[in-house]
């Protein structure tokens, strides 16, 4: 289960249970858990790469739907969508653009929600969207939401839903403009932890180190930032969240930092960089990450600092992070604390 996503919702049945009753040929299931496995072709389209681990179908990420071949010319019979609230509207509503493109004439697009807690005004999209829609089920304060593609459908409206973009620019990224999209992290506006980090960076660094690491990249603030302010390093973006992946490289295209400043799809380190030796790593992790994620995550780092290599964390609390560096037999300090913690830490020697 992912994101608290829940089988035993009454949205989740009532969707499931549609889907068995209408028995569809193929459907896109979109950001939404494990499918079941009812008759027919099933597609997953996923957000973050972590979700492939859980997945018994075959998955899919927004870039490669979105292309025009082999698969973004693809069509369904149905889409089905449990939106996740905690990405925005305007990630649902993405979603729900993407699922009308990819439908077949008379192909049905499923939703689930509460009706008291966004559903009335996500029908209203769909009915925007693809010129009608109705109820279809109800249980238990959830209503499920069905629209066709026909002749009504609002391809300008789903295009651009599925093109929103939002400019990240900040003093603290010395001229440097960035895109973000619905979906992800911090999309409209450089986050004040990662603007923390940056501080600290430059309070913290006085010899240029020659190779970077950004760990939890999201969008590319801290790697790019970096790679402006230090021409001669080297710098690798690291991020399981597969939309802000794509929106990293191509910030780094936009910004002609591609050639120094690689971005890797991947959930923590890549073990193909643990050969590398990194004079510096800025990391902003993922707020809530319980203990075991995060240790998992620092791990690596022990061996792929170099002999005076350092990270640079920025956190709400510096307890958690504190002790998952000691684990991994890092050496940490607390340099700043405030409305976030800069912790700085060593694979030996004193900080």
């Amino acid at each position: 289960m992912i994101d608290g996503l829940n089988p035993e919702d009454p949205g989740w049945r009532a969707l499931v249970r549609q889907l068995e009753r209408v028995a569809p040929p193929s459907c896109l299931w979109l950001y939404s858990g494990e499918p079941p496995r009812p008759r027919g072709e099933l597609l997953r389209a996923i957000s973050d790469l972590r979700e492939r681990s859980e997945a018994s179908v075959p998955t899919v990420d927004p870039a490669v739907l979105d292309a025009p071949d082999p698969i973004g010319a693809r069509r369904f019979a149905a889409a089905a969508m449990w939106p996740r609230a905690h990405l925005g509207k305007d990630f649902t509503l993405a979603a729900m653009a993407r699922a009308a493109m990819h439908l077949e004439d008379e192909g049905a697009l499923y939703l689930v929600a509460r009706k008291q807690k966004g559903g009335k005004s996500l029908a209203a999209a769909m009915d925007r969207l693809f010129g009608d829609v109705e109820v279809v089920a109800r249980d238990k304060g959830y209503h499920l939401y069905r629209s066709a593609r026909t002749k009504g459908l609002d391809e300008t409206l789903a295009q651009s839903w599925l093109s929103q973009r939002y400019p990240i620019s900040d003093p603290r990224l010395d001229g440097l403009e960035l895109e973000a999209a619905p979906g992800v992290f911090s999309r409209r506006g450089l986050d004040r932890g990662t603007a923390a980090l940056i501080d600290a960076a430059r309070e913290q660094i006085e010899v240029a180190p020659s190779r970077v690491l950004d760990l939890c990249c999201g969008v590319g603030p801290l790697g790019l930032w970096a790679a402006a302010r230090w021409p001669d390093a080297r710098v690798d973006l690291v991020d399981s969240h597969l939309i802000a992946v794509g929106l990293a490289r191509h910030n780094a295209a936009r910004l002609g930092l591609e050639g120094r400043a690689q971005v890797h799809a991947h959930d923590g380190l890549d073990p193909a960089l643990f050969e590398r030796r990194y004079d510096l790593a800025l990391i902003n992790p993922p707020t809530h990450a319980p203990p075991e994620a995060l240790q998992a995550l620092v791990a690596p780092l022990a061996r792929v600092l170099a002999p005076q290599g350092r990270a640079l964390f920025v956190v709400n609390r510096a307890g958690r992070i504190l002790e998952a560096l000691e684990a991994a037999g890092l050496r940490a300090q607390t340099l700043a604390r405030g409305d976030y913690a800069i912790v700085s830490a060593r694979a030996g020697g004193d900080d």
